[in-house]
C-alpha cells in the first residue's frame, strides 16, 4: 500500500532551506526600508524650502525657517515664521506660520552652510541665507546611501547621493 506526503527529514530540509532564504532577505529588505525612509524624508525637506521660498515671495516679507526649540538639532522638524526682531530665532510674539514636524527616528538631519541654526528666504531670492547642504542620514547603517539637499544662495535646489558615511 504506497502513502502520498513527505517524511519528517524531508519536512526539515524545506523548513531549513526557507528559514536560509528568509535570514538572507532579511537585511536587504531592511536596508531598501531605510533607504526609503531616507528617500521620504529628503522629499519633505525638498517640498518645504520650496513653500517657503514661494511663500516668501507670495507674502513679499523675508521668512525664517529653523529648527524646533532653536537648536541646531533639524532632525525633530522646522518652523517657517516671521521674524519680527530679527533675531533669527522663534519667540512666542512672533507669527509662526506653518510648523513642519519630522518624526522619523531612524534618519538624523545636519545642516551646514551659511548660518547654522537658520535660513533665511527673501521675496527676491537675492538676499537669502540659504547656502548651505542638508545631509540626511540614516541611522546606525553603513549600507544605505545618503541624500544631500544643496541650496545656492537664490535658493536653488539640488539633490545628490552620495555613498558618504555621515557622521552620527
Amino acid at each position: 500500500m504506497k502513502q502520498n506526503g513527505f517524511t519528517l527529514i524531508e519536512l526539515l530540509i524545506v523548513l531549513l532551506l526557507g528559514g536560509i532564504i528568509i535570514s538572507m532577505a532579511i537585511p536587504v529588505t531592511q536596508d531598501f526600508l531605510l533607504h526609503r525612509k531616507v528617500a521620504t524624508e529628503t522629499e519633505k525637506i525638498v517640498t518645504i524650502l520650496q513653500f517657503a521660498r514661494n511663500q516668501a515671495t507670495v507674502m513679499n516679507q523675508t521668512l525664517t525657517l529653523a529648527p524646533y526649540n532653536n537648536s541646531a538639532n533639524w532632525s525633530n522638524g522646522f518652523n517657517l515664521f516671521i521674524d519680527s526682531n530679527n533675531n533669527h530665532q522663534y519667540d512666542t510674539s512672533e507669527k509662526s506660520l506653518y510648523e513642519f514636524p519630522l518624526k522619523n527616528s531612524d534618519v538624523i538631519i545636519h545642516w551646514s552652510g551659511l548660518y547654522e541654526k537658520y535660513l533665511l528666504f527673501s521675496p527676491d531670492n537675492m538676499n537669502n541665507g540659504l547656502a548651505g547642504t542638508f545631509n540626511i542620514c540614516p541611522l546606525n547603517t553603513h549600507y544605505v546611501k545618503t541624500k544631500s539637499i544643496i541650496l545656492n544662495r537664490p535658493g536653488r535646489i539640488r539633490v545628490d547621493e552620495s555613498e558618504e558615511i555621515c557622521n552620527t
